[in-house]
């Protein structure tokens, strides 16, 4: 299967592309304030109970996130959830960045297994409230430097065990996902107050639709997850997915 997807670039990215120029530089004409803050990155749920019927346990966990870029409007995702509970419809196609505030244009990589989230960047941009934010997953090609090796040459890798019943499976995956993940809920007021983004993988959302009984298991031993198949697929989905990335604003956090 080949894991490359770019239908989430919606025309109205583009033009907010050109916005993000300028956020970057800082917006002296319309009195708003260059601004600059830390971003990190750790996990959230390294181990949890599957829609699947799964006990699942992430023991290595690795990610590389960016460029990110924030902007002033309201998430897509947010949005999704108030159209099952009624009070709102939309769909992906109405995901309107507006203003750019903010961004890194490097990626980083996470060691999500660490005990404390992990620094990214520094993101830069001007003032103003944030409510969304578009983060980008590549595979690990380039110069990501020694923590490249983490990635095993995907766009994230993950290891651990899965457990139903009296099945237990090892489980690996390294996939090369190339996406655009866009109106993720990250609401902040970016006024100069010190401050740091901190975004959490929810590895539990990551690996919820995984029916581990689909590998190839040999006992006692690892087995990665299969380019094609329903493993990767579900897996794919819980990468791309709005719900497995939550953007936190700690006020006051130093670096």
């Amino acid at each position: 299967m080949n894991l490359r997807d770019r239908s989430l670039v919606a025309a109205p990215l583009v033009a907010a592309l050109a916005l993000v120029s300028s956020a970057h530089c800082g917006d002296d004409s319309t009195g708003r304030q260059r601004v600059s803050f830390e971003v990190y990155a750790g996990a959230i749920r390294a181990e949890s109970d599957s829609s699947m019927g799964w006990h699942v346990r992430v023991e290595q966990a690795a990610v590389a996130i960016g460029p990110i870029r924030w902007y002033e409007g309201p998430p897509l995702f947010g949005e999704l959830r108030r159209m099952f509970t009624g009070v709102a419809w939309a769909h992906p196609g109405h995901y309107v960045p507006g203003g750019a505030l903010a961004d890194i244009t490097a990626r980083g990589v996470a060691d999500l297994m660490a005990t404390a989230p992990v620094r990214i960047a520094t993101a830069t941009g001007v003032s103003g409230a944030v409510q969304s934010a578009h983060l980008e997953l590549h595979p690990s090609e380039g110069d990501l430097g020694p923590a490249r090796a983490a990635l095993r040459n995907g766009s994230l890798s993950l290891r651990g065990t899965a457990t139903r019943g009296d099945v237990t499976v090892r489980f690996e995956a390294a996939p090369r996902i190339d996406v655009n993940i866009e109106g993720i809920p990250a609401r902040a007021t970016l006024d100069g107050t010190p401050g740091r983004f901190e975004v959490g993988v929810d590895l539990g959302a990551l690996l919820d639709r995984v029916d581990f009984s689909t590998l190839p298991v040999q006992p006692a031993e690892t087995v990665a997850f299969p380019e094609t198949g329903q493993a990767s697929n579900a897996l794919y989905r819980g990468a791309v997915s709005g719900a497995s990335w939550r953007f936190t604003w700690v006020a006051g956090a130093n670096p």
